[in-house]
Formats: structure tokens, sequence, C-alpha cells
């Protein structure tokens, strides 16, 4: 008998599609004209905030001989040499007094262990004689190899580098780290395969970012600490450059000099970065070189990496602070085995809240963690959904015996900057002492590219590093315990192998389904034969269970009783409905192949099934272009309106709506055995949760990746069909015939056993209840209850035989026995007195009183 239209999801789907189509295209158009009126409006004040913290820890400004446009900074540099532009303590982060929030998902405290104390204003000084024993940094005039730096390496698809590095005269930073083959955008990354497109079209992995006040520049050399004091190295007096190119030959390669007191050169610091053909690793060597005649104590402090670009679509902001370390040398012994497992930190959990408009001090390494376990840092770096930095020390791969320690960095701080929200890693070296003449090292390298486990194992370096380990396929907060990431690898690894078969990720994506489905199919196959038995026989017994429910209504207990009698009368066993329980288990298969999807690499800019919609309408219509963005089915441009949960909504996407259609599929014909039992009010909590599946998780989906999407639609499909079929074999099959319905259970089964020892227990406990009513006194209305007495509970007797008597208990049964001999026989109709025997019986534990030796029995009563 057909089932009843559900008039409630035939009325909602309609609206809801109705509403959806309607309002994306409405808030485009407002969103674009909120935007150009607030274009026209006037730009908003500088920032105002004084930098606080050390005065003397600055990292420079920005001369004023360069243009805006170049630096990127919002405006000219002060006319005073000697204010900051940005200072690594509290670049854009003054101190406070309140702690940040806590940063670790998994481990750590990394904001809370920097000193918190009131913050101090340091303003701006005018410039000074340099004061006897002090340094400054010697500036570089009218050169020209301070004023342009070239840069290192070259872009395009035919460039023999994978990268190329541009520098920032702040420092000696870098500028800018841009990818010869990744792109911002699909239609960029098929205009480069026919020329060269512009530099600014290239990802850039790392980039300076500012405002008009200060700029946090990737790799800056803030300064030298020389017995405690900072010398910094930024840029020189007057908005000089600090640093030039030591020849226009070698890019790449600078020097600065600090001058003492005398304006004599006392010490010269070089930075070299050096980069291979085809590498995503750069050699950054820096030395400092005593000039002088008198040992110091000196100490390197730097920049490390900046945030990279926000991608906050679909799934949030998934920009992470990483760290590899290695374990103490008694759980490590060969000191060789770098893991990562324990630091998976989301980035704006490690930024912490704001305290009266400022960020607290962010010391993040060593943090409460790793100085409880005494880890050792190995290297640390930035990542977001598809491209990382990792600065790591440098070793020789081909020694067995190198050690893997980052030495050149002893603490690590997180460095904020208000306006733009920005974020960038300070290290500190351990201080060490510099002889006269001598040279101290402070090695490193960075890795900047993809998250490509490929790549980064494919230099050896890295492998042996394990950096390959900041790839991690994990949405992180409350799904990273349920996450099988071990599944993640091989998964991709299929993946790509299907790919290799294919040449399309799309068709790999929906073969990989195929193959996962195949491979659960026997557990999915038993899980749905066993509730479609037990669905069909709680169908059978709904009336009889009516009738119980009506007569019990008032007795619970008595309803639940007669409910487990009429179950074993019918062969139902409680166990049939554990057969969903193997669809739990699967998944985490399921969210491992999800999270695998979401942060392959290998789908960014990849068209779905050979890019033929692009092919039959000349790349205009941006349908399933990019397996990594919406489907676009009817795209507006790069403007939306931008939701919370949703991330921007440009375009009308085709493939969620089409999910809603799959999704109310399933639900027809997955339906969950309805029980009998069910009271009105769980039928309809059960009738709102399907249509919360059909209409709200399209919604969520509505921005996710179209591999995604891609993924949801033929999975659900797949089960549809494998539900209809494993439904019509086990009819075929006589599974679901009345005769096997009724088919009793096995005796001495698990269930059965646990159902009758949950039977006596209840009636024990019945008896208990009972006993204890009759001999409870009545209590007249108004009076007090009586006072309880309790007694010592006597000993458990001494049991002997199978009777269960005591030994006395025995003996006054033998004598009752004996003088009942002696009496003759009992007249008719007349029962033998056996007080003595039963007295005994109901009172095993009584015992006689001690009698002379020789006395004669007491004649039983």
């Amino acid at each position: 008998m057909p089932g009843r239209p559900n008039k409630p999801l035939r009325l909602l789907l309609p609206i809801a599609l109705f509403v959806i189509g309607l309002s994306v295209p409405i808030a485009v158009v407002i969103n674009t004209t909120s935007k150009s009126n607030s274009a026209k409006a006037s730009k908003p004040a500088a920032q105002t905030e004084q930098v606080t913290g050390q005065a003397a820890e600055t990292a420079g400004e920005k001369p004023a001989s360069e243009s805006q446009a170049a630096e990127g900074a919002a405006g000219d540099a002060p006319a005073d040499a000697s204010q900051p532009a940005v200072t690594e303590e509290a670049a854009g982060q003054p101190q406070d007094e309140q702690a940040g929030e806590q940063a670790g998902e998994q481990a750590g405290d990394p904001v809370s262990e920097a000193g918190a104390g009131e913050s101090t204003e340091a303003p701006a000084q005018p410039a000074a004689a340099v004061a006897p024993g002090a340094f400054v940094v010697e500036g570089f005039a009218d050169d020209p190899l301070a004023t342009d730096f070239a840069p290192l390496g070259q872009l395009g698809l035919k460039s023999p580098f994978a990268m190329r590095v541009e520098f920032s005269h702040l420092g000696a930073g870098i500028k800018a780290i841009r990818l010869s083959d990744e792109f911002d955008s699909v239609q960029t990354d098929r205009a480069a395969r026919e020329g060269p497109v512009p530099p600014e079209n290239h990802v850039a992995v790392q980039e300076q970012i500012g405002n008009d006040r200060f700029m946090l520049v990737p790799f800056c050399a803030l300064g030298v600490e020389i017995n405690g004091t900072l010398v910094p190295m930024v840029i020189a007096e007057g908005n000089l450059p600090a640093w030039r190119q030591v020849n226009a030959d070698t890019p790449g390669k600078f020097e600065a000099y600090l001058l003492d007191s005398d304006g004599e050169r006392a010490f010269r610091v070089e930075r070299e970065y050096r980069l291979e053909p085809g590498s995503h690793d750069i050699v950054v060597r820096q030395h400092v070189e005593n000039l002088t005649d008198t040992a110091y104590t000196i100490r390197w402090r730097q920049f490390g990496m900046v945030d990279l670009f926000s991608d906050s679509g679909y799934g949030g902001d998934k920009r992470r602070v990483r760290f590899g370390y290695l374990y103490d040398a008694r759980s490590d012994p060969s000191r060789q085995f770098v893991d990562a497992t324990k630091f998976l930190w989301n980035r704006n959990k490690l930024t912490g809240e704001k305290s009266d408009k400022k960020y607290p001090d962010g010391k993040i390494w060593t943090n409460t963690y790793s100085e409880e376990q005494d880890l050792t840092l190995v290297w640390s770096g930035v990542t977001n959904r598809y491209f990382g930095a990792v600065a790591h020390p440098l070793i020789d791969p081909a020694d067995p015996a190198a050690g893997l320690e980052f030495d050149t960095v002893e603490r690590v701080d997180r460095v904020l900057l208000d306006n733009p929200d920005a974020m960038v890693l300070s290290y500190h070296t351990p201080a060490s002492s510099i002889a006269p003449g001598a040279t101290n090292d402070y090695d490193m390298g960075l890795y900047a590219g993809p998250l490509n486990k490929s790549i980064i194992r494919g230099e050896s370096m890295l492998s042996r590093l394990g950096i390959d380990k900041i790839v991690v396929y994990n949405f992180g907060g409350m799904c990273a315990f349920c996450t099988f990431t071990w599944l993640t690898g091989p998964l991709l690894g299929l993946l790509r192998f299907l790919h290799s078969l294919t040449s399309d990720w799309a068709l790999a994506i929906i073969l990989l389904v195929v193959c996962v489905r195949t491979i659960l199919h026997p557990i999915t196959r038993w899980s749905q034969t066993k509730m479609l038995v037990f669905g069909k026989q709680m169908q059978n017994i709904a009336p009889k269970q009516k009738i119980l429910q009506e007569r019990y209504k008032d007795d619970r207990q008595r309803q639940q009783q007669e409910m487990a009698k009429l179950w074993r009368e019918e062969g139902i066993s409680p166990a049939g409905f554990l057969g969903c329980l193997p669809m739990f288990l699967q998944s985490p298969v399921w969210i491992a192949l999800y999270a695998t999807l979401f942060f392959a690499s290998e789908l960014r800019h990849e068209p779905a099934f050979f890019g033929v919609f692009q092919a039959l309408t000349n790349n205009a219509w941006p349908f399933l272009a990019d397996l990594a963005e919406p489907d676009r089915a009817l795209y507006f441009g790069s403007r939306g309106i931008k939701l919370p949960l949703f991330g921007t909504i440009n375009s009308i996407n085709l493939l969620p709506l089409l999910l809603g259609v799959v999704f109310y599929l399933q639900q027809k014909y997955l339906q969950p055995p309805t029980s009998g039992a069910m009271t009105p009010e769980q039928q309809s909590q059960q009738k709102m949760i399907k249509i919360m599946m059909v209409v709200m998780f399209p919604l969520v989906m509505y921005t996710a990746p179209s591999g995604l999407a891609l993924y949801f639609i033929t999975n659900s499909t797949l089960g549809i069909l494998e539900s209809r079929w494993i439904r019509a074999h086990a009819t075929a099959s006589g599974r679901l015939d009345e005769g096997n319905l009724k088919k009793k259970p096995k005796k001495g089964g698990f269930m059965q056993r646990l159902q009758k020892l949950a039977q006596e227990r209840q009636q024990q406990q019945q008896a208990q209840r009972g006993m204890s009513a009759k001999r409870m006194p009545r209590q007249g209305k108004g009076e007090a209850p009586p006072p309880r007495t309790y007694k010592k509970p006597l000993a458990a007797p001494r049991k002997s035989g199978r009777d269960g008597l005591t030994p006395h208990g025995h003996a006054q049964r033998r004598h009752h026995r004996r003088l009942l001999d002696r009496a003759g026989p009992q007249r008719p109709g007349r029962r033998p007195r056996e007080r003595a025997g039963r007295r005994a019986d109901r009172r095993p534990t009584a015992r006689p009183r001690a009698r002379p030796a020789g006395a004669r029995p007491r004649h039983p009563r």
C-alpha cells in the first residue's frame, strides 16, 4: 500500500530552493552597491597606536626615498629616523596585563608564558650621538647596490626555477616568494599556458604585509644583541638603507656593518640566499664577523614566516602554525625520529584575544608541553589549505649521524599586526660568545611551496627532517579524534593511481568512491539485512504493541515486561537493532576520504570531466572548471556576499541542489526501521530530522568545493542502488518471509542470556520492594515515622551435605527419627511431627546450649 504523501516536505523544499535562487543575486547586488558606496567614502585615518615594549627592539622604517608602490606601504616614512616602524615584541601587538587565549588544540600554552605587564609607550626620540661602547648600523648613501635588489629565480611555466624570490631593503628580508607554476585563478592558469602572465598573478607563498606605519617583512634581520643590548639593523639613521647587495652579479647576497662609538666598523653581517633550479627550498647563510680585538656575547634576532593568504571560504580559515620536534634521549635514543602530531594550532586561536585594544605577548616555543616532555625543536612552519612555508636547519642528508636539532633557534614568538590582521614568527638564537676576528654562523633553510608530500620527499634534506609531516589531511577541532589520518595516505595514493588511469580527477573521485564502497560492501550488506529483518518484525507486531500500550498505559514497568514477553514469543532479538552499528563504524573511513579530497593540492585548478564544459563554450562557462571551488553554474564575478559558515557566495551552484534531490531519494529508500513502540512525538521528531537532512545539508554544502559535492552525490547514489539490491536479494532469498521472521532464536545466545539476567534481576528487585512494603508499618496522617533499628546481620551458616543443614541440625534430625521409631506407627491422617528438623531448617544458624556430660536430650514438643 503506498505511503501517505509528505506534505510538509513537498511545501518546504520548493520554497527553500526558490528563496536560495532569489536571495543570492539580490545579496550580490546589495553587497556590490555597498562596496561601491564605501569606496567613495574618505580614507580612514592612519593608525594612531604607539609602539610599545622595548624601544630598542625595532625592525626599522621604510626609507623616504623608496616609492609607496614599491614597498606597499600606505604612507611616507617619518622624518625622524629613530622612530620605529615595526617592533619585534610589539609590532601591532603591545604588551598587556591579561594573558592571551590558550592556543593549542592538543598541547601547550604558547601565548601565556610571556611576561604580562603594563605597556609603556616609547615615543620617537631625536637622533643622538653614539654613547661610548655602543654600536649603530651604518647607512649607505647614494649607493646603487643599496636601492635596487635583483630577484633570485625566474617565473614562468618553462622556467627552470620553481619560484622567484624578491628582496626588501628592510633588514634584507624577503619582499615576496612567488611560485612559477601556481596561479591565483583558473583563468590565469589557462592564460599562462599561452604566454607569460603578470607576476602578481602567481601565488605568493610569502609576502610582506603592512600599513602606513608598520611593515612585517619575512626573514627580516631585526638586529644583533651585543652584551644584552639590541642593535637594530632594519634601517639606518636618516632613513638610509642599512643593507646593500655585495655586487650586481650575485643576487641574494647582502652585507651590513655595525659602527662603534668612534665610527669605526666593528662587526660585519652577511646574508646570502641561495636557490637551486627546480627546488622549493631556499638556503639562507648568515654570518656575524667580529672586526674588533674584543670578545663579545651576541644573539641574532630575525623575523621568520609571515601569514599566508587566507582561504576562508567553505570550511573556514585553515591557516595553522606547526612544529616538528624530537623526543628526549630516553624516549628516542637515536634522536632521528621527527614527530609533528602534538601541535596542530589554528591561527585564530594562536593570535589570542585583544585586551584593551591590544594583543598580549606571544611566546609559542618553548611552551608548557614542550618543556614538560623535554622536546627539541626541528622545524617550524605556517600553512593554509594548499601551501606552506617552513624554516628548518641545514644538515647533510647523506650523514646518518647528523643531528636534526634546530640549534639556530632557541625561542619562537608570534608578532601581530592589527591593521591589517597579520602575524609573523620571530626567531631568537641562543646567546654565544664571539672572539676577536671570529665569525658566528646562523644558517637556516626555508621551504616554500605546495603541501604535497611527493614534492617535499623529492628533496633529500626535507625528507630527512620530516617536513612532509606538515601535510595533514585533518580538519582539526571536533573532527580530529574521529579522522583516521593513517587512512588518508592510502586513499590519496589510490586516488593518484586512478587519475593515472583516467587522466581526469573527477572520474578518479567517482572510481575512488566505487572502490571504497566495494570494499565495505560485506559490512554494509550484513548491516542492512539485519535492519531489514528487524524492521519487518517490528512492523508485524506493531498492532500487538499498540494493544499492550493501551492496556498498560498506567503501568510502565508492566508494559515493558509484556513487550519483552511479546518479543520472545515472536522470536525478535534486541540485537537486530544493532545492525546499524557497522554503519557508524564506517564513518571514520568516509571522514578520512572527505578530508583527503578537501586538502588535496592536486585538485586545485583541475577541471572536471576533461574540461568538456569549457571546451564546448570556448572557456565562457566556468561550470566545474575547478574541483577545489564551487561548481559556479551561474557566476556573478569575484564580488559577492560573505556569510558565516558559508563563505563568499558569488554564484548559483547546481551540485548542492542536485545533492538535495539525491538526499531526498536516499531518505525515501533508506528509511530506518520504524518501531511500533514509538510515541507520536518521537515519530514527528524523526520526520523533522529527515527534512533537516534533505534541506539543511545541501545549504551547508552550497559553497563546498565541487570535488566534495561530487563525492557526496556519487556516494549517496551508490548507496541507494546498493540498498535496493540488498533489499531485492533479501526478498528473493526468503529472509523476509513470515516463517523465517518467526524463527526462534538460538538458545544460549548472548542477548538471550543478557535478557534473562535482566529479567531475574528485575524480579528480585520487585520481590524485595514487596517484602519491604509488607514489613513497613502504616503511618497515620500527621504522625512521625517510626524510628529505624539496625541489627547486625547474622553470620553465614556452615553448610554441610546437600540439604544445607548444620552438623547440629543433622544430629537433631537423627534423634527425632529415633523417637518416632520408638513410638510406633502413627494414627491414620496424623502427620508426623518434625518440628525439630523444621526448626533446624528454618534457623540453621542457631546453636544448642551447652549441656552437661551424660544429660538426656530434651523431648521435642
